[in-house]
């Protein structure tokens, strides 16, 4: 089976997507924009982003880069100071290009134009030197690679050289620099393919032994970017601000707090920090709740408000946490009797809320507190074991109280490897006759697919003049992952290996394969990480063992580039 497009970017691709997916992906938070969109605009772009580079590369004291400069070095190799450029140039269009996917696939839905600003503000915090040590790290890992390629036996074919001509053709030497001759320019192509090629066997070899043993030690060794937990999550967070100038005010809240994270942390059972969830809440808003609501009533005294507090606690609880009706009447004192109906309703909305919003999932790819992950992954810590995290500043004033209500574990759910060819008939766009013309269409290639030989690999042959989506091969999908009817499709309990069909979704027709079951969620969510991990420790190997850097010529060039 070959691999196809496997959402897996190219080491040393120079213009990529982010994203990483196609029109399949299910179009949430974060999901991938079309890639006809972003390749139309890369063209768009591209030459404002070269001439960019024109204006940030010559930055010498005398304008022109030495030739006789040698900042990397091997036995067979070496990046001089007119090849150099190009590696910056090189780092950043990538830079840009990274921000500008994110941007348009994440943030602006597909809109070019905020994309293209929002990055265009990005790139300003970076200097010449960020560029110019991203070069020289690019350099020593080329260099390396090459000469390792070299020892090996591994040289450019006819078609790389190819490659490299038609490459040349789309770039000016001159704009890299002042003294950038177009040799320099192919002396930093060649290095560049001849460590990329031998790069891409080294990454083969590295994946041909990722067996399931080897991925489970490197999860298991990196529990924390894999592992999650169910905890209980409570924060009570105050804002200076909403005090104004009650100083008084602001430091009694504080108090309260500070009271209720320590009872929070002393609790031993879920009920337990549910009920001072509930008890805090009441406490907050109670008095002013009464103030508010009281109308022409005198105050009610001290003794009717503590025991009518006692009872709407304990009738929060059994109805919020124990699922019972909610008795809302805590006193039998017919004056406040409406008042405190009043503000028990409202009590119970703000309880129903916070305790539903209790249950949390931390996963450790996302964001989070390293005091609460570094507590959390702990062997020592167990069901029922709590922690609270503070924060403070002249600001904010916050407590935030958790409780373990899981062990850690992994995501074993099952995942599907699915191959699809897009006919494009966007539901929001495409007239009634171009969605029946690209169903038509679908229909026929699937009916010639199956009139053939109908194996993944003719499958993927008839992708590469048909599908217009970025991939056609999906492995290690999770359900809810792709759009609605594709996702359904693939995850039907009937499924089978070699399984057709058409499936229409909002951005067309997709002519579906489905290849089979895939590895457990957390294999294909290290997978790539275990990849890219091993690569980096064979390029420092190989980086000791073959590469000269010229220190005196990094530093003299940072100097001088800070200086201008």
């Amino acid at each position: 089976m070959g691999k196809g497009n496997r959402n897996r970017n190219d080491r040393y691709e120079d213009i990529y997507s982010m994203s990483g997916s196609g029109a399949a992906v299910k179009p949430a938070k974060r999901s991938a924009a079309k890639k006809d969109r972003s390749t139309t605009l890369m063209v768009a772009i591209i030459a404002v982003l070269l001439l960019a580079a024109v204006a940030i590369f010559i930055f010498s004291d005398s304008g022109v880069m030495e030739r006789n400069t040698v900042y990397v070095s091997s036995d067979n190799f070496e990046v001089t100071g007119t090849m150099l450029p190009y590696y910056e140039n090189l780092a950043y269009m990538n830079t840009f290009n990274q921000y500008f996917y994110l941007y348009l696939n994440y943030y602006y839905a597909g809109d070019a134009t905020q994309a293209y600003n929002a990055v265009a503000q990005m790139m300003s915090q970076y200097t010449l030197n960020d560029f110019f040590d991203s070069a020289i790290e690019s350099s020593k890992e080329l260099v390396a690679m090459a000469e390792e390629a070299t020892a090996k036996g591994v040289k450019l074919e006819a078609e790389d050289i190819e490659a490299i001509e038609a490459e040349l053709k789309e770039l000016s030497a001159g704009s890299l620099g002042t003294g950038v001759k177009k040799k320099d320019v192919r002396a930093a192509l060649e290095l560049r393919a001849l460590a990329a090629k031998y790069a891409e066997t080294v990454s083969e070899e590295i994946e041909a032994g990722a067996t399931d043993e080897a991925i489970r030690e490197y999860v298991d060794a990196n529990k924390a970017d894999y592992y999650s937990a169910e905890l209980l999550k409570f924060a009570m967070a105050l804002k200076a601000e909403d005090y104004g100038d009650d100083t008084v005010a602001y430091i009694e809240a504080q108090k309260l707090v500070d009271r209720y994270a320590e009872k929070l942390a002393a609790a031993t059972t879920a009920d337990e920090f549910k009920r001072l969830v509930i008890e805090y809440e009441v406490e907050k808003a109670l008095n002013t709740l009464i103030e508010n609501n009281r109308g022409t009533l005198a105050a009610p005294s001290e003794e009717l408000v503590e025991t009518a507090k006692a009872a709407l606690i304990e009738n929060l609880f059994v109805a919020v946490v124990g699922n019972e009706s909610f008795n809302s009447g805590v006193t039998e004192d017919a004056t406040y009797a409406e008042l405190f109906e009043t503000v028990a309703a409202k009590l119970y909305a703000t309880c129903t809320s916070s305790i539903a919003n209790l249950p949390t999932t931390q996963g450790y790819t996302e964001a989070a507190d390293d005091e609460m992950i570094a507590w959390a992954s702990n062997a020592d810590t167990k069901v029922g074991d709590t922690k609270v995290i503070e924060a403070a500043d002249d600001k904010e004033y916050s407590k935030t109280a958790y409780m373990m209500a899981s062990d850690m574990k992994l995501d074993e759910s099952a995942t599907k490897d699915v191959a699809h060819i897009l006919i494009k008939a966007e539901k929001d766009k495409a007239t009634a006759e171009e969605k029946a013309a690209a169903k038509e269409k679908a229909d026929k290639l699937l009916a010639d697919f199956l009139a053939g030989e109908a194996t993944l690999e003719k499958f993927e042959e008839l992708a590469k003049d048909n599908n217009e989506d970025s991939s056609c091969v999906y492995e290690g999908v999770t359900q809810g992952q792709m759009v609605e009817t594709f996702d359904a499709w693939t995850f039907d309990e009937s499924r089978k290996t070699g399984d057709t069909g058409v499936v229409e979704t909002e951005f067309g027709y997709h002519i579906m394969y489905f290849i089979g079951e895939g590895k457990p969620a957390y294999h294909v969510n290290a997978i790539d990480s275990y990849i890219n991990d091993e690569y980096a420790k064979v390029v420092e190997e190989l980086t000791k063992k073959h590469v000269t850097v010229n220190e005196k010529a990094v530093a003299k060039n940072t100097n001088e580039t800070t200086a201008a």
